[in-house]
């Protein structure tokens, strides 16, 4: 992230979006080149107004080409913020005030304010860095309705103590307008929501207090992803491409994560071999929607096979292997996959700490099975699988759901028992909704398997 390469793509963007016309614009331009240093983060986050316009619609909409540019400044940001967050608790602690109000005044179109007041969402995850102030009159003034827009003013309690993994900060005495009393929240602070009301002037006064409960969700899945990636590389320090784009992956992006890989230029064969296997991980999660993705997988797999032999790294293998058989079930070669993840569980289970990945080859198994009509064997999979799972992942592990679905699925395609079908995919349909974003291919696939389970249950 600190490179050259990183610094130049921050500041091009910068002078793509400032432009060449105002004198004022090019000295911020050169200033930026030639004497911005990391300490000063924070302080340009609150001085310059287009730096956080930018850098939080693009986490907002998901724009990783975008963030892509802006990953020198954004890795800055977050690591001033959250030293400044220890010191800023230890303060709090020190004067006994763990306990804060905070609030945020703002103006959200009509149709999106009433969404977020009836959409019965327990839950706001902020999609970027969340500013707020402890000077109530503060938030009141950026909460003015009018024709277009509704005043909504958020009301936040924040125990310290309940929170204790959630970055935040006072930035008061960095700001230009000090006097605004303004703290900053670090990326997706999650909060719940306690009630709704509407002031005798109109305005919506949502309270809200802080919460790990989402956040945790998310937490542990960038940490799944995180080991994925580095259980793979033999490296110690991952490429934070590689995370981005396993992430996409997940998500159903494969075309955002394919660009992102795009730009990751390798430098040792260790990095080579992991963005060969990420890349076919995103051809193989894109197979029913683009033309010759099999054969390009096989391609990309067949080389990081190579490269992982010639580094002597068994885990990177056994991925391969599993990737290969995942590949392999979908164009319905089921002696073949059977092979392959029989050769990837022998290769996990001579390296320490595989459970997830030794469980994922056993789930392979049983789709093999499930598709050659072998139902007992599928089932005693399916089974083993799920109860591992809950032994050693949290209960919204996304792994979790794909048991709950693959067991629905196990129970409605042996038939005479879609009463557990339905139980089994409409608990995975809930969980992944928790989990991915509405569109992602996992909720589309989940929904057509309950509608089909719905209509034989109701013949």
């Amino acid at each position: 992230i600190h490179t050259t390469q990183s610094k130049f793509d921050f500041i091009q963007r910068c002078r793509e979006y400032l432009g060449d016309d105002y004198e004022t614009d090019q000295k911020y331009l050169n200033y930026l080149e030639n004497q911005y240093q990391p300490k000063y983060a924070i302080r340009e986050y609150t001085k310059c107004n287009f730096l956080h316009k930018l850098i939080n619609h693009a986490i907002r909409t998901g724009d990783v080409e975008e963030l892509y540019h802006f990953r020198y400044y954004v890795a800055h940001l977050c690591t001033n913020l959250a030293k400044l967050s220890e010191r800023f608790r230890s303060k709090q602690q020190r004067l006994g005030k763990t306990v804060l109000t905070l609030y945020r005044g703002q103006q959200l179109s009509r149709e999106e304010g009433e969404r977020l007041r009836t959409s019965g969402n327990k839950y706001i995850a902020m999609r970027g860095f969340l500013s707020t102030t402890l000077d109530r009159r503060v938030a009141e003034d950026f909460a003015e309705s009018s024709p277009e827009n509704l005043a909504v003013l958020f009301e936040i309690t924040v125990h310290l103590d309940q929170v204790p993994s959630m970055i935040l900060a006072d930035i008061s005495k960095y700001s230009v307008n000090s006097h605004e009393k303004e703290i900053l929240f670090g990326l997706n602070a999650t909060f719940e929501v306690d009630e709704q009301v509407q002031s005798d002037c109109g305005r919506w006064i949502i309270r809200m207090h802080a919460t790990n409960c989402e956040q945790e969700i998310v937490n542990d899945y960038i940490r799944y992803l995180q080991s994925e990636t580095s259980n793979v590389s033999s490296s110690s320090s991952i490429p934070i491409n590689f995370i981005l784009a396993r992430f996409l992956v997940e998500m159903g992006e494969t075309v955002k994560a394919v660009k992102l890989l795009e730009k990751t230029i390798p430098t040792t064969d260790d990095e080579r071999a992991n963005l060969y296997f990420i890349w076919a991980d995103a051809k193989i999660s894109s197979y029913h929607l683009v033309e010759h993705a099999f054969d390009e997988a096989i391609r990309l797999l067949k080389k990081s096979e190579e490269l992982f032999i010639s580094l002597d790294n068994k885990l990177g293998q056994a991925h391969t292997f599993r990737r290969y058989a995942d590949a392999q079930v979908l164009n319905e070669m089921y002696d073949e996959a059977i092979h392959s993840y029989q050769r990837a569980n022998q290769l996990y289970k001579e390296i320490p700490g595989q459970k997830e990945n030794i469980a994922s080859c056993c789930n392979g198994l049983a789709d093999v099975y499930l598709a050659k009509r072998k139902y007992t064997k599928a089932y005693i999979y399916y089974s083993k699988v799920l109860t591992w799972r809950q032994a050693y992942l949290s209960d919204e592990h996304p792994a979790i759901a794909r048991s709950y679905y693959s067991l629905g699925r196990y129970y409605h395609l042996k038939g005479n028992n879609n009463e557990n079908a339905l139980r089994f995919v409409t608990k995975a349909l809930e969980l992944k909704k928790k989990i991915y974003p509405p569109s992602h291919p996992s909720i589309q696939c989940n929904e057509r398997l309950l509608k089909e389970i719905q209509a034989a249950l109701a013949r």
